[in-house]
C-alpha cells in the first residue's frame, strides 16, 4: 500500500497530478471493498424474508425449558431486517406477539434485540439461524435466562 510518506518522497518524479490520481485511486478501492460487504449483507438481508420456525431451550434460573419459536421478517432495508417473534410453550400457550429488530452483518452475524431480550447469532445456511437469546426477565420464572435457538426458514 502507498503511504503518505512514499507518495511525498516520489512527488517529485511522478508528478503533483499522478499523486492526487493515485489518492483518489486508493480511496475508491478501499471504498468499494466497504460498500461491496454492505452490498452482500444487504442481499443475504432479502433472503431471511419468510417463516422461521425452531427450537428455543435453556435455562431460566433452577428452571429447564423447551419451547418452540416462530419468526416472521416482514421487512428488509438494507441489511436492517424487522419482523415479530412468537413462542408457544410445552402446554400450548402462546405468547403475544413481539417486534424484533435485527441488522446481518457481511460476515453473516445476526444482532437483534425485542421487547423482552438481545440475539446474538449468525445464519449458518440460506435456510438456518443459529443464535443465542438473552432474556433480562423471563415471563414464565421472573428470572434472568439464555437460549440456545436454531431456526429453520419454512417459507
Amino acid at each position: 500500500m502507498l503511504t503518505g510518506d512514499y507518495l511525498q518522497s516520489t512527488e517529485p518524479i511522478l508528478g503533483e497530478f499522478n499523486v492526487v490520481m493515485i489518492k483518489i485511486i486508493r480511496t475508491a478501492f478501499i471504498l468499494a471493498v466497504l460498500l461491496t460487504g454492505e452490498a452482500q449483507a444487504a442481499n443475504m438481508a432479502e433472503g431471511l424474508l419468510g417463516t422461521w420456525v425452531g427450537s428455543a431451550q435453556g435455562f431460566s434460573g433452577q428452571s429447564y425449558f423447551k419451547v418452540t419459536y416462530t419468526v416472521v421478517f416482514d421487512q428488509v432495508v438494507g441489511n436492517a431486517i424487522r419482523g415479530t417473534k412468537t413462542v408457544t410453550y410445552s402446554d400450548g400457550a402462546m405468547s403475544k406477539p413481539s417486534r424484533v429488530h435485527a441488522i446481518l452483518r457481511p460476515d453473516r452475524q445476526i444482532i437483534g434485540a425485542e421487547e423482552d431480550g438481545y440475539w446474538n447469532g449468525r445464519l449458518a445456511r440460506k435456510n438456518m439461524i443459529s443464535l443465542v437469546y438473552s432474556e433480562r426477565d423471563n415471563i414464565v420464572t421472573h428470572l434472568p435466562a439464555s437460549l440456545d435457538v436454531t431456526l429453520i426458514k419454512t417459507r
